[in-house]
Order: structure tokens, then C-alpha cells, then sequence
């Protein structure tokens, strides 16, 4: 029970040395390290890096959110303050991943659908900015069309791309 002598070589220790050992990895960044494994763990230690920056400023972001929400809600209802929270948040997620020189990678169809979707919204508040009942339940039936709109431009834009559609017969 107490042979164990601790730094001792035992068979599994002498197998998981001789495995590290085998296996050295150049470090993070090395030059000449051109894989794929090689460049993913540079982007990985990249992001690592930032992280700390990007907890303090989302936990900031959070705080404005509360405090603007406090201060909404005695002028607006709260299905308009979820749906300027998207926008916010959409608007965010957006300029972001602008500033990180990333983009949607998606053709025209996409944005025609969207095009569609922002008529649809357009319609919605042609139809409840009066707050007549009747004219806000028409609107809410005819919700389902946005989200087709834009359904219908993320399918037929996927569709063109990998040559699925049209067909030539």
C-alpha cells in the first residue's frame, strides 16, 4: 500500500512520458507550423486572449441593458421591449462580427428575403399603430409570412449555391 514512491516510474507513467515525449507539438504561433491543427490553435490562443476583455465589456453591456429596461418600461410595453432588445442585440451581433472582418457569406436570394420580411414588418405596423384590436390580430395572424419570407431566402439561396436549384431537365 505505501511502496508508492511518488515521481517513481511505474509502467503507466513510463507509457504516458514516452507518449508526450513522441508527440511534441511546435508552441502556439511557431513559425513553420503551417497545419490546419497548427493555425487552429493559434486562432484558439488568439480568442483566449481576448476573453478577459470581452467578459468585462458583454458584463457592462448586460448592466446598460437593465438600466435602459427600468427606464423603458414606463413608456413602452413589454413586447416592445423585447423586440427593441433584438434589434439592439441583432444590431450588436452584426457590427461585431463586422469588426471582426467575418461575414454571412450569403447571395442575393438571402437578401431579397429579407427584403420581403422588412415589408411584412412595415405592413405589421401599418396595421398596429393605431392599437385597434381587430386591426392587431390581423397582424398577428399574418406573422407567419416574415418568418416564410426569410425561411424561403436562407432555402433558395442554399438551393443556388449548391447548384440544387434550378434544375435543368
Amino acid at each position: 500500500m505505501g511502496d508508492d514512491v511518488r515521481g517513481a516510474p511505474t509502467p503507466r507513467r513510463e507509457r504516458w512520458l514516452a507518449l508526450s515525449e513522441s508527440t511534441e507539438r511546435a508552441p502556439i504561433g511557431a513559425p513553420g507550423d503551417d497545419s490546419a491543427s497548427g493555425r487552429a490553435r493559434g486562432a484558439i490562443a488568439g480568442v483566449m486572449k481576448s476573453s478577459p476583455w470581452l467578459i468585462v465589456v458583454a458584463s457592462l453591456l448586460f448592466a446598460t441593458m437593465g438600466v435602459c429596461i427600468k427606464l423603458a418600461a414606463a413608456q413602452y410595453s413589454s413586447g416592445e421591449i423585447v423586440m427593441y432588445r433584438g434589434v439592439i442585440g441583432a444590431l450588436l451581433i452584426s457590427l461585431v462580427s463586422h469588426w471582426r472582418g467575418e461575414t454571412l457569406r450569403m447571395g442575393l436570394l438571402y437578401y431579397a428575403g429579407l427584403a420581403v420580411a422588412l415589408g411584412c414588418a412595415v405592413f405589421h405596423w401599418t396595421l398596429i399603430r393605431g392599437r385597434d384590436r381587430v386591426q392587431c390580430f390581423r397582424a398577428f395572424l399574418h406573422n407567419h409570412w416574415l418568418g416564410l419570407a426569410v425561411f424561403a431566402g436562407i432555402a433558395l439561396d442554399f438551393a443556388v449555391r449548391f447548384k440544387a436549384w434550378p434544375r435543368t431537365l
